[in-house]
């Protein structure tokens, strides 16, 4: 992430305070107004500074944006969310797995929900956007392919599917229904979208229910 600040310049407790202020305001403008829409004015109206106080910060409303969407990531990374696969639980089966890890990334999708489907939609007009997303989909991809291979190997999943190609296609499945769900605030149940994602995830590995690995 590039500022017009130093990087390696350490900020006094009011500039992080104030960088914080502009953050959250930030936040709110996206939401509010889309990736194309939001002004910088308006950000800085909205945390209460004046708008030349942008640019000591960001060097750019881009930069922003990328910044707010980075810490949403790396929060759903080390969450292990999306359809990422985490390491069972003591006693977990297979499908128990699957739907801990389906329902994590529909949580953290809803508590960020505006700024993700924003994220969708500045991907295509923003080249840092859209190289963070391609990048994220590749992380949350590789994660689950491993789990794929270590049920294949544990004799519980499909032999024959390739795990990269069958990661790919399964996180699509699971992140396009989220996108398509909270942007268009259709009425789907929570738990039971956490379990038809499982059986399909399920079935399309082909791993039976009972199954331990």
């Amino acid at each position: 992430m590039t500022t017009s600040t130093d990087p390696g310049k350490q900020l006094t407790a009011r500039g992080l305070r104030t960088r914080k202020l502009l953050l959250d305001a930030g936040r709110r403008v996206f939401e509010r107004d889309g990736f194309a829409a939001a002004r910088i004015t308006d950000i800085a109206d909205l945390a209460g500074v004046a708008h030349g106080t942008f640019y000591t910060y960001f060097e750019s409303k881009d930069v922003m944006f990328v910044e707010l969407i980075d810490s949403v990531r790396e929060e759903m990374l080390a969450g292990s969310a999306h359809t990422v696969i985490p390491e069972a639980e003591e006693g977990e089966e297979p499908w128990q797995t699957i739907a801990r890890a389906n329902r994590r990334y529909l949580t953290a999708y809803r508590e960020n929900a505006q700024l993700m489907v924003i994220w969708e939609q500045a991907a295509t007009m923003n080249d840092a956007s859209r190289e963070m997303l391609t990048d994220s989909r590749q992380r949350f991809a590789e994660r689950s392919a491993k789990a794929i291979r270590r049920y294949q190997q544990a004799g519980v999943a499909d032999p024959d599917l390739d795990p990269t190609f069958a990661a790919v296609a399964l996180g699509a499945m699971v992140s396009r229904f989220a996108y398509i769900w909270f942007a268009g605030r259709e009425p789907h149940d929570f738990e039971d979208a956490v379990t038809q994602l499982t059986v399909l995830w399920c079935n399309a590995i082909r791993i039976p229910r009972g199954a331990s690995a």
